[in-house]
């Protein structure tokens, strides 16, 4: 079974087909890399709905237009991931215009209050499931009739032992983590690599729209951030000060992956950026990063911290500086709510991670 992991994506702007009729070519070299894939899975940030208002409290608001499913198509997406920040920016009514999109065009999803998708293919069988961190500041966690799978501990030893049971690899498509930043927290490394001693598994990341390492452990891999492949400034806002891509955010990889007898045999990676033509295959300057980044998740959990710190910011540029303007613009209920949201799920995060934040010093 061959299986390709993309990185995150939102069908706004460019690559919006009502706006752009050629953004079938823009994405042809990921569908190139992807033909021969008996699965493709992405990170799906932009609910397609036509919805045109929302009171849902955030700062930046994704949809797209559900004639856009096609892009998905184009790429030869098989299965999305909607465990993310931005599923429920138009409320449960935009997910489930989402998910019907998704359906009538035969796309699987997972992530939401569904149970994992069970991938085949002759002999071989892969079990995935999406999950959201508190990091992410998503919206609606929890158990009401529609949520987000979020991430912890009880939820992924669960998924492992379904996996287990159905004698099928595991993957898990993980939103977590801080924008911008290349190295993940040493809790979440903890976190991560704590269930690669118990169970051999896939970690898809996603979220910090910027690439992170990879690394092998046991007999799992875990790729901690893909990168954008497909992304564009966001228009529809509560602020007016909202922070536009840069060229790194634009580099990305998409990860190549053979399961043969329930386990990973192989593994490739191509390179990619989204340049403003289309993207394109960029191996030198991402091949180049992934390798940094990679290599220095070998160093002690402390020097990773500061790696975190001192590491140039890949999300975006041109932030607003902290004056009056950067106030009173955030002087809306809408931006305030997802304020008072974002403290709420931090101190969640910590109560949930808790065991992680303290340990060893080095990956020993």
């Amino acid at each position: 079974m061959k299986i390709a992991l993309l990185g995150d994506l939102a069908l706004i702007g460019r690559y919006d087909t009502l706006s752009d009729s050629k953004v079938s070519e823009r994405v042809a070299k990921v569908a190139e890399a992807t033909k021969n894939c008996d699965f493709v899975i992405a990170n799906l940030e932009s609910p397609f709905t036509t919805k045109q208002k929302t009171h849902i409290c955030k700062g930046v608001y994704l949809k797209s237009d559900p004639r856009n499913v096609s892009i998905l198509k184009d790429m030869n997406i098989t299965h999305v991931t909607l465990a993310n920040n931005h599923t429920f920016d138009y409320g449960v009514k935009g997910a489930e215009e989402t998910i019907r999109t998704l359906e009538q065009n035969g796309i699987g999803y997972v992530g939401l209050c569904n149970e994992p998708a069970l991938l085949k293919s002759g002999s071989e069988k892969v079990l995935l499931e999406g999950f959201c961190c508190y990091s992410a500041n998503g919206v609606r966690y929890g158990n009401t009739p529609m949520h987000l799978r979020t991430l912890c501990e009880d939820e992924m030893s669960s998924f492992f032992e379904k996996a287990r049971k159905a004698n099928a690899f595991p993957i898990a498509s993980v939103h977590f983590g801080i924008e911008g930043v290349h190295y993940p927290s040493p809790e979440h490394l903890r976190f991560f690599r704590s269930f690669a001693k118990e169970y051999n598994y896939i970690l898809h990341g996603n979220h910090p729209h910027a690439i992170q390492g990879i690394e092998q452990t046991e007999g799992s891999l875990l790729y901690y951030a893909c990168g954008d492949l497909c992304f564009d400034d966001a228009t529809e806002t509560s602020i007016n000060s909202v922070a536009t891509q840069s060229d790194e955010s634009r580099q990305n990889y998409i990860a190549i992956i053979n399961i043969e007898e329930n386990k990973c045999t192989h593994m490739q990676l191509i390179s990619l950026s989204d340049l403003p033509d289309g993207i394109i295959k960029e191996s030198e300057k991402v091949s180049h990063y992934v390798k940094e980044y990679s290599e220095n998740l070998s160093k002690d959990y402390s020097k990773i911290a500061t790696l975190r710190k001192t590491s140039p910011s890949g999300a975006s540029t041109g932030a607003s500086k902290r004056n009056l303007t950067f106030f009173t613009d955030r002087l809306n209920y809408k931006y305030i709510g997802a304020y008072i949201n974002g403290k709420l799920h931090a101190r969640k995060y910590r109560k949930l991670f808790s065991k992680y934040f303290t340990g060893s010093d080095n990956r020993g």
